[in-house]
C-alpha cells in the first residue's frame, strides 16, 4: 500500500514520502481500528503495522499524562515508609497497602495508589460509596486495576 500511494502521489506532482507515509499510517490505524474492535489486543499479524500502531499511542498516552504520573509518584514515594508497597500492574505503577485515604484507589496519570493489597480486590465505585455508604452490593464494587487497563 505504501509503495502505490507514494508512487501514485510521485505521479500526481506530489512526494513519493507523503503518499507512502500517509499510507502506513492509515495501514496502522486501521490495523488499530479492526484489532480493537474485533476485540483482539494481540499482534494482528495480516497488518504489521497494527502492533507499532498500539505502542506509539501507548507512548503518546503516557508522554500526555506524565505531570499526572509524577505527582502519583511522589505521594507513592511518602507513602512506601508507612507500609505501602510498590508493583508494576495493569499497565501502571501500583502502590499497593497505601496508607491514606478511604477504603479503594485513586489514579493519577499511570499511577494507582491503593489502600487494598492487591488491584484484584474489588472496592465501592466512588457513586456507591458517595451515595449510600456501605455496605455494597456486587453490582457496586469494581476491581480498581480496570481503571487503567480500560
Amino acid at each position: 500500500a505504501a509503495l502505490v500511494d507514494g508512487t501514485v502521489s510521485k505521479v500526481a506532482g506530489g512526494s513519493f514520502a507523503n503518499g507512502a507515509g500517509t499510507a502506513a499510517f492509515q495501514a496502522m490505524f486501521s490495523g488499530l481500528a479492526t484489532a480493537r474492535n474485533s476485540g483482539n489486543s494481540d499482534s494482528d499479524s495480516s497488518n504489521p503495522f497494527a502492533s507499532f500502531g498500539r505502542g506509539v499511542l501507548d507512548l503518546a498516552g503516557k508522554i500526555w499524562a506524565l505531570p499526572d504520573t509524577l505527582i502519583g509518584l511522589a505521594g507513592g514515594i511518602a507513602g512506601l515508609p508507612f507500609g505501602a508497597n510498590i508493583s508494576f500492574s495493569d499497565n501502571a505503577i501500583v502502590f499497593n497497602d497505601y496508607p491514606w485515604g478511604p477504603s479503594g484507589a485513586i489514579t493519577f496519570g499511570n499511577v494507582i495508589l491503593s489502600t487494598t493489597s492487591s488491584l484484584e480486590e474489588k472496592v465501592p465505585t466512588y457513586a456507591a460509596a458517595a451515595a449510600h455508604g456501605a455496605p455494597y452490593d456486587d453490582s457496586e464494587m469494581m476491581r480498581p486495576g480496570s481503571h487503567e487497563s480500560a
